[in-house]
């Protein structure tokens, strides 16, 4: 987390406090990592499943769903910092070196999502078709990516849920203060929310028009995004007395619903 002295930057409608003193996000960040590594061996996983599959006509090869994950992971990585450091501006003007220090935590989740989808774009800008294959390659690596995110979550503390009555204590939330205070389960449900997503989408998806199943789980991930960080506690920017985190993935969310019902119906169409 970062340091912030509010005296310097009085924020009236947000703040960040620096609670890991010297610290790091240690299980998110091996978490992370973690996620990473299961991506890139879904993918091996789904080219060796097409290499025996005499009916498949997936015209993605390994090379470029690698090169696919790694623009997604570059790019996001990128947008979610700028976005994070666009937030703190006032902080990181005074302390511009700590950009850089991402295993300090400093993640924007929506920034990560669009700067990824703008990244898979970048890479296949030449052809459309080849952009919603894409996205649909990155379907099941970006779900597994969530879910190990929301498990580092947990292990750190962050992203932790509002507190609740005494009587409801078995909701135990895990927060960075390391405090037994009962909260709302806040990573426990996107944790499962993510996990649902991705049985429901790995049992639908042979079935979806190409690019559905993409932009679907894009939407999902927004979504889940959004519904949690209605219970969140943690510090948040406020746009109209709403926290940040909670607008920007529903925007989300609505826009890559709407891009899945566009495939849906150009396909049926296509079949008429």
């Amino acid at each position: 987390m970062i340091r912030l002295d509010d005296t310097i930057h009085p924020r009236p409608e947000w703040y960040h406090t620096h609670i890991l003193e010297g610290g790091c996000l240690i299980g998110f960040s091996s978490l992370f990592i973690l996620g990473v590594v299961l991506g890139l061996a879904w993918i091996g996983l789904i080219e060796a499943t097409d290499s025996t599959s005499p009916g498949s006509t997936r015209e993605s090869s390994r090379a470029s769903r690698t090169n696919a994950l790694i623009s997604a992971l570059g790019a996001g990585l990128v947008g979610a910092r700028l976005v994070f450091v666009a937030m703190h501006r006032p902080y990181y003007q005074d302390y511009p070196l700590e950009i850089l220090a991402l295993w300090q935590g400093g993640l924007s989740a929506a920034g990560g999502m669009i700067g990824s989808i703008l990244g898979l774009v970048t890479l296949s800008w030449r052809r459309l078709q080849t952009f919603w294959m894409t996205l649909d390659d990155m379907a099941f690596p970006a779900l597994l990516l969530s879910i190990a995110c929301w498990v580092g979550s947990w292990m750190d503390g962050v992203a932790y849920g509002r507190q609740v009555s005494t009587r409801w204590a078995w909701l135990m939330n895990s927060d960075p203060f390391r405090g037994q205070i009962a909260r709302w389960p806040t990573q426990m449900t996107g944790l499962l929310l993510s996990v649902s997503a991705f049985l429901i989408l790995l049992r639908v998806s042979p079935r979806l028009p190409a690019g559905v199943t993409g932009a679907l789980t894009a939407a999902l991930i927004a979504l889940i995004l959004a519904v949690v960080g209605v219970f969140r506690a943690d510090p948040s920017m406020l746009i109209l007395g709403q926290r940040l985190d909670v607008l920007a993935p529903a925007l989300l969310a609505f826009s890559a619903a709407g891009a899945s019902y566009y495939r849906w119906i150009k396909a049926e169409n296509s079949r008429r």
